[in-house]
């Protein structure tokens, strides 16, 4: 099963995207924040990261740019989901290496779940449908 990691500190957003991550058939670990993050990344195996860039401690490009001073995170892949619709953010982004980014006032479950199979492929499980009612959710986030 392929692991993703989830980066963010809103408690409602981590547990809705790992609930969906879950479903799809995803491993998911979490954290708060980008200090966090990488205390889990020394520890555990993870196939992708999917990151906040607005965080106390540290943030999404912080923690970024340490993954990709590093040998062992530097291949690892990383998306950005985040409410920070700026320009010149996305650019910094991408220059540290920055797989995607995904504004959460766009967000779409399919498209997020497209672009984690284009960077690891599908989860191994077969995926769970999701409970009533959730697609309703992803419009509010």
């Amino acid at each position: 099963m392929k692991t993703i990691l989830v980066v963010d500190d809103v408690p409602f957003c981590r547990e809705l995207f790992s609930m969906a991550l879950q479903r799809s058939g995803y491993e998911v670990l979490t954290a708060v924040d980008g200090v966090e993050g990488l205390g889990v990344l020394k520890s555990k195996s993870v196939d992708l990261v999917i990151l906040d860039a607005q965080m106390p401690n540290m943030d999404g490009l912080d923690m970024l740019r340490i993954m990709r001073q590093s040998p062992d995170l530097k291949a690892l892949p990383v998306l950005m989901l985040t409410s920070l619709d700026d320009k010149q953010h996305i650019v910094r982004a991408a220059a540290i290496g920055l797989q995607g980014y995904i504004l959460k006032t766009q967000f779409s479950l399919d498209k997020m779940l497209q672009r984690i199979e284009r960077h690891i492929g599908p989860a191994k499980e077969e995926a769970k449908p999701l409970p009533a009612g959730v697609e309703e959710v992803w419009d509010t986030v």
